[in-house]
């Protein structure tokens, strides 16, 4: 029987890879817990897809944006989201697994197993948390685009509509000479 900790990546191809002990052709493991001196998964991708993320793509972006104008306040914006969202899934999604992978060991002979999906249930729980943490950064992003244009763009585009009706000769309400009552303004 083997350890419920060596499962398989999460949708990683099992025979193209290197195991964790390093002999090519063996199962993916999940890695020793550390026995080896060596943290456990350290060096691999658990991307599902066997490739890159689009997370480091979107904090490469991030990185380069310089905010000078108002564009580059909504890119930021976007990129922020979009990098909450990509690391909300992806944390959400890796909670999960963890919760399945962990439940599977079956503790005291006593328990069925149940203390372990407990005990499961608590460690995804901390890896969940973080999911809504980074749903929180991605609309922080788009709550600062949104104020921006709430407290400066609005005001600003406000203030030339007022400048523009005065100026152009709009209606507006002005006293007659003297104090005529009842007459017609001039």
């Amino acid at each position: 029987m083997t350890h419920p900790l060596s499962a398989p990546a999460p949708g990683g191809d099992d025979e193209n890879r290197k195991g964790a002990t390093g002999s090519s052709g063996s199962s993916r493991a999940f890695g020793d817990g550390g026995a080896s001196g060596r943290p456990s998964g350290t060096g691999t991708d658990y991307t599902g897809s066997g490739g890159k993320t689009e997370l480091v793509r979107l904090i490469r972006q991030l990185e380069s944006i310089e905010i000078r104008t108002d564009r580059d306040l909504y890119r930021y914006a976007r990129l922020l989201r979009a990098i909450g969202m990509e690391l909300s899934l992806r944390v959400q999604m890796d909670a999960d697994w963890i919760a399945a992978l962990l439940s599977q060991y079956k503790g005291r002979w006593y328990t069925f197993g149940a203390e372990s999906r407990v005990r499961a249930r608590l460690v995804a729980g901390h890896l969940k948390q973080g999911a809504r943490a980074a749903e929180v950064l991605g609309m922080a992003g788009i709550k600062t685009y949104a104020a921006f244009q709430r407290h400066f763009v609005k005001p600003e585009i406000e203030a030339q509509k007022k400048q523009r009706t005065s100026k152009d000769g709009g209606f507006t309400i002005t006293e007659a000479d003297g104090n005529k009552k009842g007459g017609r303004a001039a």
